[in-house]
């Protein structure tokens, strides 16, 4: 559980020092994938220098019943709580913003006007 925990703050580190937040959302894709994936390249190499073995840490029972664990309660607040909700907002999303949206920019495409919905 240390060692974990250690990795855990080495990663908080290497994020918080690479303002991985920034480069990601204000920064162009290619960019911020290329940083990506140099984070995850130190990241492997800082827990192969401190000993981890990345097989072990996947192939661990207590780990694999841990992730199962949250990701049971994850599927269950999906299911209970918020997949009814979610689908009303999405139907509401589509029906009057992205639907409408389309069809302006189709009329756009091919010449028309756009109605004013005022």
């Amino acid at each position: 559980m240390e060692g974990i925990w250690t990795l855990w703050v080495i990663f908080e580190f290497i994020v918080d020092s690479l303002e991985f937040r920034v480069l990601w959302y204000n920064r162009a894709m290619k960019q911020g994938f290329i940083q990506f994936l140099v984070i995850i390249a130190l990241l492997i190499v800082i827990m192969s220098l401190l000993g981890v073995n990345i097989a072990s840490l996947l192939n661990n029972k207590t780990l694999r019943d841990n992730f199962s664990f949250i990701g049971g309660w994850i599927q269950y607040i999906w299911l209970q709580y918020l997949q009814t909700p979610a689908s009303y907002l999405w139907e509401f999303f589509k029906e009057f913003i992205w639907e409408p949206s389309l069809d302006s920019l189709r009329r756009l495409r091919e010449g028309g006007a756009v109605p004013n919905p005022y």
